[in-house]
Formats: C-alpha cells, sequence, structure tokens
C-alpha cells in the first residue's frame, strides 16, 4: 500500500472548520469538549498512521510523494514483522517502532527520526497530551504539568486554549500532528 497522510489531513480540516463554525455562535467553554474530542481522535488516527506507515515501509512500499525508504531489513509479509516485533511488544506498537526505526532504515532520511530522535519531541508532548484526556490519572497529570505545563498548573482545558481564547495550543498541537504526518510521508 501507498503511505498516504492525506484523510488524516482532510479529517484535521474538518475539525478545524466545525471549531471556527462553533466559535461564532457558542462560547469557549461550549467548544472546550469538541476540540479535546478532536485532538484525541486526530492522534489516535495519527498513531494509526504512524504504524501503517512503518509496516508499509517496512514491506517496501512507497509513499504518496514517491519516497521509499532503504529498508535494512525486508519483510516479505506483514505477519513476518508482526512476529519479528512480538519479540519487543504483543503488536506492533509506537514503542516497538521506536526500538527498532533506527536499525530498520538505513538512509539519512529515516521517516520515523523527527517522532524520536530529539530530548522532547513534538511527538512526546502530543502523546503526554492524549495520556491527560484518555487516563486522567495521577501519573498522567504529573507528566503533563511537568513537560507541557510550565507556567502556573491549568487544566487541560486552559492549555488548550491558552493565548486569549484562541485555541492557541490546540493548533500547535494539531499543527505538529500535520509537521510530523508530512515528514513522515516526505523526510526533508
Amino acid at each position: 500500500m501507498i503511505v498516504d497522510n492525506k484523510p488524516l489531513l482532510e479529517n484535521i480540516k474538518k475539525d478545524k472548520q466545525y471549531i471556527s463554525d462553533m466559535l461564532k455562535t457558542h462560547s469557549n467553554d461550549d467548544v472546550y469538549p469538541y476540540a479535546i474530542y478532536s485532538f484525541f481522535s486526530r492522534f489516535v488516527e495519527f498513531e494509526r498512521f504512524i504504524i501503517d506507515s512503518y509496516i508499509n515501509y517496512a514491506l517496501g512500499d512507497k509513499s504518496i510523494n514517491g519516497y521509499k525508504p532503504q529498508v535494512n531489513v525486508k519483510f516479505n509479509d506483514e505477519e513476518t514483522l508482526k512476529k519479528f516485533h512480538k519479540q519487543i511488544d504483543k503488536y506492533v506498537t509506537i514503542k516497538a517502532i521506536k526500538e527498532v526505526y533506527v536499525n530498520m532504515f538505513g538512509d539519512k532520511k529515516n521517516p520515523f527520526s523527527s517522532l524520536f530522535e530529539t530530548e522532547y519531541s513534538k511527538y512526546e508532548e502530543l502523546e503526554i497530551v492524549r495520556n491527560v484526556i484518555a487516563h486522567r490519572s495521577n501519573e498522567a497529570y504529573i507528566r503533563f504539568y511537568n513537560k507541557c505545563n510550565s507556567s502556573a498548573p491549568v487544566t487541560l482545558n486552559d492549555f488548550m486554549f491558552i493565548y486569549n481564547g484562541n485555541f492557541f495550543n490546540y493548533n500547535r498541537l494539531i499543527k505538529n500532528i500535520i509537521d510530523l504526518s508530512t515528514t513522515i510521508v516526505n523526510p526533508i
């Protein structure tokens, strides 16, 4: 299959338009739940995109832009790839990809390096915010306050919409999903 982020980008565009339309007739408080749901949904879709892209690239497929990474360990089929990953995790997961992507792809334009190769990556912040939404656990909140919330601690709603109610962090997080998915399809 071809690695393509267009369905993800189209869903993001629809969500942003819907939020923009809602803001014309509703208060920020009314829009918060939808924006948080939107972020969560697009992040889950983005994770699925990462896993599918990894599988497709590992099987020798290319992206919609014609990019095809050099694969150091080529798998003949998805089942063999999944068996390989069972040594790391039960399924092909983001965690498993993080463990092997450096050795899997040999070219300098590794499609997954932008996800994991900085001390505090854009992906890590996305994952932290997703964990707060999904788990609402003390551990998730502590990590959120320590990593994402450098000023005075605020709620997730406030964090997503800091900057005069202009959805600043929401837009920034969604832009990170767009940028990272685009880099996977067309590494720089």
